[in-house]
């Protein structure tokens, strides 16, 4: 199974270039921490303040800034 992935790597590489390939998991990369991002924000919903609090300041809260 590994040799058939690396294989698919090899043929993606050599057609469309490295930055294509960086460019493909970069936005693979995107859209996994959406979708955590999804799953987080509904799940933790109903939940009380203090369950999996780690996993709220993650995704949902956004940092504090100053007052202009």
């Amino acid at each position: 199974m590994m040799s058939v992935w690396y294989g698919i790597f090899v043929v993606f590489k050599y057609i469309f270039g490295l930055g294509a390939l960086l460019a493909l998991l970069g936005i693979g990369a995107m859209l996994l921490w959406f979708a955590l991002h999804l799953i987080v924000r509904f799940s933790l919903r109903n939940q009380p303040a203090d369950c999996c609090l780690w996993l709220r300041q993650l995704f949902l809260e956004t940092p504090y800034r100053a007052p202009s």
